[in-house]
């Protein structure tokens, strides 16, 4: 892997993240900025309760190929694990902190799953079903989802694809959780309160 592969793919990944979705999904649909709505986020969620659940679905399928297209680019240009995860990283940042919007985008979650799905399936697919099983037995998608993200590197290590990729996963996996660490305060808020 050339430096020319590695700047190529993180300048490819990163404008693919900065496509957002949901923010021109909104734009053209009613003329607004999603981020001025709802939650104020630019993603699936906000777009389904503001456009209604089909719009939420599209937001949706969108992020999450656009991560899975940022990666499989990856994989033409340089056939590498490391580059790969440089993909996800920075698709997941460009959808966090698009350039052209300010760097105010969205939280990351489906784009970086899209990417996953890619880069490790059986990761993907063990996260799902842990995120499953987690947000039954909690009772709540959203502290499932994020447990399940957070344990992702450990599942990716557990299911073989070793030690320095598992580790370097923790670093996309990490720009997810940090982009969503308000409603992580505020989840920690209510459990505090709640006992």
């Amino acid at each position: 892997m050339s430096l020319v592969d590695i700047l190529v793919t993180a300048f490819l990944s990163y404008g693919l993240g900065c496509l957002s979705v949901a923010y021109y999904l909104v734009r053209v649909s009613i003329g607004k900025d999603i981020r001025e709505l709802g939650s104020g986020t630019a993603g699936a969620r906000n777009v389904a309760r503001v456009l209604g659940r089909p719009a939420g679905i599209v937001v949706m399928a969108g992020d999450v190929a656009k991560g899975a297209l940022a990666v499989w680019l990856a994989k033409e240009i340089a056939p590498d694990v490391y580059n790969e995860l440089l993909a996800m990283t920075l698709v997941v940042a460009g959808h966090i902190w698009p350039l052209q919007l300010g760097f105010r985008g969205g939280k990351g979650l489906a784009a970086g799953f899209g990417a996953l799905l890619v880069v490790m399936p059986m990761v993907a697919l063990a996260a799902t079903a842990l995120n499953a099983i987690l947000s039954l037995v909690l009772r709540s998608p959203t502290i499932g989802t994020l447990l399940a993200t957070a344990i992702t590197p450990i599942l990716a290590a557990g299911l073989g694809q070793g030690t320095e990729a598992a580790a370097l996963l923790a670093l996309p996996i990490g720009i997810i959780l940090f982009s969503h660490r308000s409603i992580i305060s505020k989840l920690m808020s209510d459990r505090k309160t709640r006992q």
